[in-house]
């Protein structure tokens, strides 16, 4: 090759290898020499990046990590704020919900008979709901209502001490039980 029309006597771009051959007296010789050739070629085609232009890929790889660290910081807070407002709709939610039962619990016997006078389709709704249920009669006031509600609760307890006794293994009252069942029984079919 020349330059400027003289021939050049020493080259610029050469690639000095060193092996040491006796290092690898026990491995495969050839393969070692092979490798570590293309090793040191590669390293000398593209060489490492100077402090300089690794410490400008490290700022830009600072940078792009604290746009997503604010990023994050961003939905976090979104998200903070959505559940916020889901918690303060939740509460209000139960404390509805708590006045509600409240309402419930304080209706009354005589709040019914205002609502079917206000309301009578709603007593006819509640009639055939009854019938529906296989109630024998429905119900044509207020006060029959109540009637309908003591003695199925009162039922309900003899049933309830019956089941209790039976459990426990007292023949006494047992026989009693069945005994004032039999009477009730029957003087509601003499009725």
């Amino acid at each position: 090759m020349k330059v400027n029309g003289a021939p050049e006597l020493f080259r610029k771009d050469v690639c000095q290898i060193r092996f040491n051959a006796w290092h690898y007296v026990d491995t495969n010789l050839w393969a070692s020499l092979v490798s570590t050739i293309l090793e040191r070629l590669a390293a000398h085609v593209s060489p490492e990046d100077t402090p300089e232009e690794k410490e400008a890929a490290l700022i830009k790889e600072l940078g792009t990590a604290k746009a997503i660290k604010d990023e994050a910081e961003a939905e976090k807070k979104g998200a903070q704020e959505q559940l916020t407002k889901k918690q303060s709709e939740l509460q209000r939610l139960q404390t509805q919900r708590e006045q509600k039962e409240i309402e419930l619990t304080e209706l009354r016997i005589s709040d019914l008979a205002v609502i079917f006078r206000e309301k009578p389709e709603l007593k006819t709704d509640l009639e055939k709901s009854l019938q529906d249920l296989g109630v024998p009669a429905a119900v044509d006031s207020v006060s029959d209502l109540s009637n309908v509600l003591v003695e199925a609760n009162s039922l309900r307890s003899r049933a309830i001490a019956f089941g209790l006794s039976i459990a426990r293994g007292r023949n006494l009252v047992i026989i009693l039980a069945a005994l004032v069942l039999a009477r009730v029984t029957s003087g509601r079919q003499e009725t």
